[in-house]
């Protein structure tokens, strides 16, 4: 199903639609009660998404477009992968029965060194590539064909973030740190609109809401979150307004809503007509793991299948070209590997990302840079729900960004620190 045909049945059935919705939100309060810490928090939001994406296949399915099996098999294998999310979820993280005597010197040191290494990959991303905000492209293919310039993308996703999370500490010093904070949040903000992507800039929200979970040992209050949404909404609503042809900011508005319905894009273009059929994926392992092996150039991409998104938005748009297609959350993705045995795929998933996403911080000791650090990585972590191949792909990101993490860190502190034990 196309995305016209989508929205024809949407504007024919709105009612259906927010039933849908509803019923959608009812299906996951059980993991809104037990996750929720803040409606800052990245996971929350990405429940929301998620509460939007499962609405389309109860739409599609009350409005007699899919067939009850296929209906039954979306809304077991979703439910799976949140009870194995489940799992091992807790509210408190739990550290190393240690902490870090760090050097408040050096981590400011480090803030700098990594605030400098953010401008100076942006500017050469910038120079050498272009400005996707700007770019004809859609913000997926700047990178293509750009001769390994996409490791200057991936090798910024750690500086933004680690910028983001300690300029709240900076900001709460006061004085001369508080300007040094704003400018380092103006500039993760710049970058993050210049990205082209709508939700770039909920990086800095989450800094705030890890560096109060981690660090300050509180959650951010509503009145806080209640002063800034409007500004947060405004960020998506620019680059909108920026990308649309037409001038006017209610088109803007109106392309948000579109993309806000648009979440569970993947189940109007595979479920109608068992369209997932037509996906070929004849290596599964090798697809699951390509945005890992293939750069680390242990696979030749050329051998992975294309994108199951790539390869949906082909079938229904034939003479489309280039790299677009909606990200595959998954029910779909288990349905195209392992057809009915896939609930249990669904189910293996959710409990593997429920222990990373909860034992990771296990292996760090207390203090405010490793506080940094579990937290990049949870926020890494929690892109397996909306695609588990994005959310491999993103561990290399991880991986390169630890690396150089450890050789930014022992330049400047030069010498092992030392650990103290309660």
């Amino acid at each position: 199903m196309s995305y016209d045909d989508f929205f024809y049945l949407f504007y024919n059935h709105i009612s259906l639609y927010l039933l849908s919705l509803v019923m959608s939100a009812a299906l996951l309060l059980v993991v809104f009660v037990k996750t929720h810490k803040s409606f800052l928090d990245p996971l929350f939001f990405n429940l929301v998404m998620a509460v939007l994406a499962n609405a389309v296949p109860i739409f599609l399915f009350l409005t007699d477009t899919i067939t009850e099996s296929v209906f039954v098999y979306v809304l077991v294998a979703e439910t799976l992968f949140w009870v194995g999310f489940l799992m091992f979820y807790k509210k408190e993280n739990v550290f190393k029965n240690a902490e870090i005597e760090e050097d408040e010197n050096n981590d400011f040191r480090l803030f700098l060194a990594y605030l400098s290494l953010l401008v100076v990959l942006k500017l050469l991303i910038y120079t050498f590539v272009e400005i996707p905000l700007f770019s004809e492209k859609s913000r997926l293919e700047v990178f293509a064909n750009s001769g390994g310039l996409g490791l200057l993308e991936r090798l910024s996703s750690f500086p933004s973030f680690f910028c983001s999370f300690y300029a709240f500490q900076l900001y709460d010093r006061r004085g001369k740190y508080r300007w040094l904070a704003i400018i380092a949040l103006s500039l993760v903000a710049l970058f993050s609109i210049l990205s082209a992507s709508k939700g770039a800039v909920l990086i800095i929200v989450a800094g705030y809401f890890y560096y109060n979970h981690f660090y300050m040992e509180k959650n951010p209050s509503l009145k806080i979150i209640i002063k800034y949404t409007p500004i947060l909404l405004l960020v998506p609503l620019l680059i909108l307004y920026v990308q649309q042809d037409d001038e006017s900011p209610i088109m803007a508005l109106m392309a948000l809503m579109v993309r806000l319905v648009s979440s569970g894009d993947v189940y109007f273009m595979s479920l109608p007509d068992n369209a997932f059929d037509y996906i070929t994926i004849n290596n599964k392992i090798m697809y699951f793991f390509s945005g890992l092996l293939a750069p680390l150039r242990f696979i030749d991409i050329t051998d992975v299948d294309s994108a199951i998104g790539y390869q949906l938005s082909w079938n229904i748009y034939p003479m489309s070209d280039g790299a677009s297609g909606p990200n595959t959350r998954t029910p779909i993705l288990s349905w195209i590997f392992f057809s009915w045995y896939g609930v249990f795929f669904s189910f293996i998933i959710g409990a593997i990302v429920s222990f990373l996403y909860n034992k990771i911080s296990m292996l760090f000791s207390r203090g405010i840079v490793n506080y940094a650090i579990v937290a990049y990585l949870q926020y890494t972590l929690i892109a397996f729900i909306t695609d588990p191949v994005l959310g491999v792909g993103l561990m290399f990101d991880v991986f390169i960004n630890l690396a150089l993490f450890i050789v930014i860190y022992l330049a400047i502190n030069k010498t092992i620190t030392r650990t103290v034990y309660d």
